[in-house]
């Protein structure tokens, strides 16, 4: 089942009144004047427009709750929005929960049942998620000041806190408060790193013990009397924590311990229990025992439970609880409502440490049975039942598999956890085959030495078939991280007897790829053969799809464009004749016939095919592929020179690779365009900011020419001739080899800006080899003229002609590559300036119009140098970027937000995706240097008077 909808409904009652309903809030709030203050001033800069962070920490029972409840209760009588979140101890592996059940509770409800139900069958449903829920936040935002609040923050599950994380980030220019409560003390890492990135946004209030004058007070108002100096001496043993005051003086009332006289309060006997919790305990042990059990065995069931389930786990009817409910709810235990709750996480807490440790297991691992029969979600149960299961316990193991499958796409460690759980659970060979399908989800979810010893461990108790099975699992992992390790695992599973024809098939499939990706086209070539044959034996129409897309790799790299062409077409025939293909959702294969169009120079028709599948990823709400074809679409738009789109789409991509954890992939697509184009715009600072991501790519295995290539662009940008030559010496090494000796998927005009360098820097060999490849290259594909163009440029350079370089300049001109053409110009006004043919001035001033009408601000401001040493005075171009003028797009977006329009409405009416929006947006306040969204709702208005 879907985890989106699986989990609606679970958590119940999270309204207001879980923060405001308590008769503990009709007292005055004491001692926290100082923590008001700043909870005030937030509220007062929300009013004004800004976005604050509001952090409350401390131990259990130090008032955090209060104090939110103080938050709401102000900003409710102003008449803001609120949500209110409440995990409990048990969220944290069922994802989303929280947030879906905060949303519907609100007041009115931010989503509908009806919205949480139309992302069941989406297969990104979290990504889809957060978008949903911050387009409901925003246009609530957009009506009034806004907060939200998280209480127990500590218990969110993983999928939250990544959302919330990416809500506030993406979020600070709307009037929102974001107020979060967390227990001190050890956290999981996503917490961890939640908090830490709060603190430093935001306003941390540390919750300390109350001062004793403050504890005084606090105990007048509940006694309507003054303590004296006795009762006084009796309060400091609850350690000046208000929920233990409260406690303790609600004893001392109940036991009749405590008299007002004058208004005066005095204590009858000070033999009151002095450690944490121990007041909490004397309640429940107070209450007759058969109550007394209940309140114990309920706290097994959670923060919230149903009475049919207790019932159950008591072996009892409902109408033989009443009598005990009553007491408890009279006591202040627990909270009456449908469903029952305790009314503090620490009274819930010390009931169950009450009961014997053996018993406590016992009775959570029944629990964990009934809950399921009640209809609560698979993964609510998953953490009881993995506390509680012993070794042998099939249907633990059975539970726990399925629970860590179910939560492995939100929350890959979690799940991890619940594998490793189950693996040592498992002791019967007949579940030896479902332990192995856990060896991925230990894989993704960071346990690689556990998949490891797993896998090792499997190999003589499967048979051979789910071996090989397990081996092809672990080669695809390997593929991501270790592409020598994914073929070292496939030749390993291959040399097996009995391995099954379309897992065999598969298994080279995968060989395959993974030599073209360490470039091992010496092996490659009898592997593309040797899957090829495999495939059409098991019929195997995936495998041999995949073996015909690397094959066009292959040959691209080969530079027969034609071949290349013709393999990824019969391959994307082939998968089109597959029930349910969607070309969209063939990845990685799929994308490449955009990026060999756009390789080509066909920029246009790359453009086409991509925002094809765009729309169709948006439509079947497939996140993952919608990120990868916006990869393919800012390297596309670069190539065509829209520097500034480009750049929007590439900020897409990383603001993607957030939500889903795209990893290093997304740096060397998206990456690269926006380190490119920061270059092109001579914006250092941007560089600078990425350069530490770029140094990591030259140091790695995988991308090491990429990212020599960047900071080879970078030093010649800076005139560093050494260190061009350095960090191009991997590509003159690789010239004559087929794979990318600069960027992936290789581009021909990149072979031009090498070429300069080169010729800049007097390095003929390189020159000449590089004219060689060029020209081999050019005459296999004689009717490219962006091969042939560039094929000239190199020549041009190399012979120092201008007839020849003036041949590049009309080829260049019938392509779609501007830039290049650019280069070009300003190259043949070099070589006429050179030979004193004349015509430079013209040359110069055609290449800086291109330039600077691309905003390619750096390499126009090179060429007006140029046009300096003529005598010739041009004034530069202030760049959209730089000179605080919104571009055509960037006006528009800003235009219909003062208009009032949300960013998903803006989306929609200009074909973008809600990420470029944004992208836009974050341009508009850094030209017009401001941060919210009122402040350009002002400045738009003061453009239009």
């Amino acid at each position: 089942m879907n985890n989106i909808s699986a989990t609606a409904g679970r958590v119940q009652g999270l309204d207001r009144k879980t923060l405001v309903g308590s008769d503990r809030f009709r007292f005055p709030l004491r001692g926290r004047s100082a923590e008001a203050e700043v909870i005030a001033a937030a509220i007062s800069d929300v009013d004004s427009g800004e976005s604050r962070i509001v952090l409350l920490r401390g131990v259990a029972g130090s008032g955090k709750t209060r104090l939110l409840g103080e938050i709401l209760t102000s900003t409710s009588r102003s008449g803001w929005r609120a949500v209110v979140a409440v995990p409990d101890p048990e969220s944290h592996l069922v994802p989303t929960a929280v947030l879906i059940d905060a949303a519907l509770a609100a007041e009115p409800p931010l989503l509908t049942a009806a919205d949480v139900a139309a992302l069941a069958t989406s297969p990104d449903s979290r990504y889809w998620f957060i978008q949903m829920y911050r387009n409901a936040v925003e246009a609530a935002a957009q009506e009034n000041s806004f907060v939200f609040i998280v209480d127990d923050l500590q218990w969110a599950d993983a999928a939250s806190i990544a959302i919330l994380r990416s809500l506030v980030s993406s979020m600070g220019d709307l009037p929102i408060l974001w107020a979060f409560a967390a227990r001190t003390g050890e956290h999981d890492e996503n917490v961890r790193a939640a908090l830490s990135e709060w603190a430093t946004e935001g306003s941390v209030i540390e919750i300390e013990s109350l001062s004793d004058d403050a504890t005084v007070d606090m105990a007048t108002d509940l006694l309507g009397g003054v303590p004296d100096a006795g009762l006084e001496a009796t309060l400091r043993r609850a350690e000046n924590l208000p929920l233990l005051v409260s406690e303790l003086v609600q004893g001392l009332v109940e036991e009749n311990l405590v008299t007002v006289d004058d208004d005066v309060a005095a204590v009858r006997d000070a033999q009151i229990p002095e450690r944490f919790g121990a007041s909490i305990r004397e309640r429940i042990v107070r209450l007759p025992r058969r109550a007394g059990h209940l309140v114990q065995v309920a706290s097994i069931l959670g923060r919230n439970f149903s009475v049919s389930n207790l019932a159950e786990l008591l072996g009892e009817s409902t109408s033989e609880l009443i009598d005990g409910i009553d007491l408890a709810i009279q006591a202040d235990i627990l909270v009456n409502g449908s469903p029952l709750k305790f009314r503090h996480d620490a009274i819930r807490e010390t009931a169950e440490l009450m009961l014997r440790p053996a018993i406590r297991t016992h009775l959570r691992r029944r629990a964990a049975d009934i809950r399921l029969r009640s209809g609560e979600p698979l993964l609510a149960v998953a953490a009881s039942v993995a506390d509680s299961a012993e070794r042998g316990d099939t249907a633990a193991v059975d539970l726990l598999h399925d629970a860590a499958l179910q939560l492995a796409p939100v929350d890959a460690t979690g799940a991890a956890g619940l594998a490793n759980r189950a693996v040592e659970l498992a002791s019967s060979p007949d579940q030896y085959g479902l332990i192995a399908d856990l060896i991925p989800v230990l894989w993704v979810g960071g346990r690689v030495d556990a998949a490891k010893t797993l896998a090792h461990g499997l190999k003589t108790v499967l048979s051979p078939a789910d071996r090989a099975r397990t081996q092809l699992a672990i080669a695809r992992l390997e593929t991501e991280s270790s592409f020598a390790a994914a073929i070292a695992t496939a030749d390993e599973a291959l040399a097996m007897d009995g391995v099954p024809l379309g897992v065999r098939a598969q298994l080279l499939a995968v060989k395959t790829l993974n030599l073209a990706n360490i470039g091992d086209y010496t092996r490659l070539g009898e592997s593309v053969v040797e899957a090829r044959v495999a495939a059409q034996i098991a019929g195997d129409v995936a495998a041999l799809a995949t073996v015909d897309a690397t094959e066009s790799v292959l040959r691209f790299y080969e530079h027969r464009w034609a071949d290349a062409s013709r393999l990824i077409g019969t391959a994307v025939a082939s998968m089109s004749r597959l029930p349910g293909f969607e070309a969209a959702q063939w990845l990685p294969e799929g994308l490449w016939p955009a990026f060999l169009a756009n390789a080509a120079g066909e920029g246009r028709e790359a453009l086409r095919i991509t925002e094809g599948r765009i729309e169709e990823t948006q439509r079947t709400r497939s996140a993952i592929a919608l990120a990868f074809w916006t990869m393919v679409k800012c390297r596309t738009l670069f190539d065509l020179g829209d520097l500034e789109e480009a750049r929007a789409q590439a900020e897409t991509v990383m603001t993607m690779a957030a939500d889903l954890d795209l990893g290093d992939f997304a740096q060397a697509t998206a990456g690269v365009v926006l380190y490119r184009v920061a270059l092109l715009e001579g914006d250092y600072a941007a560089c600078q900011a990425q350069s530490g991501k770029v140094r990591a790519m030259a140091d790695s295995a995988a991308l090491r020419l990429t990212g020599s290539w960047l900071l080879a662009l970078t030093a010649d940008a800076d005139g560093d001739t050494e260190s061009v030559m350095t960090w191009t010496a991997g590509a003159y090494e690789t010239l004559e080899v087929p794979t990318p000796s600069l960027m992936t998927p290789a581009d021909t005009a990149d072979d031009a800006l090498l070429a300069r360098m080169w010729h800049k820097a007097g390095a003929t060999e390189r020159l000449e080899r590089l004219a060689a490849v060029s020209r081999f290259r050019a005459e296999t594909n004689p009717e490219n003229a962006l091969v042939k163009g560039i094929d000239a440029h190199i020549r041009a350079l190399l012979s120092d002609s201008v007839d020849e370089m003036r041949v590049a300049v009309e080829l260049l001109r019938t392509t779609e590559r501007p830039l290049a053409l650019a280069l070009a110009l300003e190259d043949l006004g070099l070589a006429e300036m050179k030979a004193e043919t004349g015509g430079q001035e013209q040359s110069w001033n055609e290449a800086a119009d291109i330039l600077e009408k691309h905003g390619a601000v750096r390499d126009a401001n090179r060429v007006l140098r140029h046009l300096r040493g003529l005598g010739v005075r041009r004034r530069a171009k202030a760049s959209e970027q730089h000179s605080g003028m919104l571009s055509a797009r960037e006006l528009q977006v800003a235009e219909r937000l003062a208009s009032g329009s949300t960013t998903k409405q803006i989306a929609s009416d200009l074909s973008l995706s809600q990420h470029t929006v944004l992208s836009h947006v974050r341009h508009i306040y850094e030209k017009w240097g401001i941060s919210t969204r009122r402040a350009l709702v002002e400045r738009v208005a003061r453009r239009a008077g």
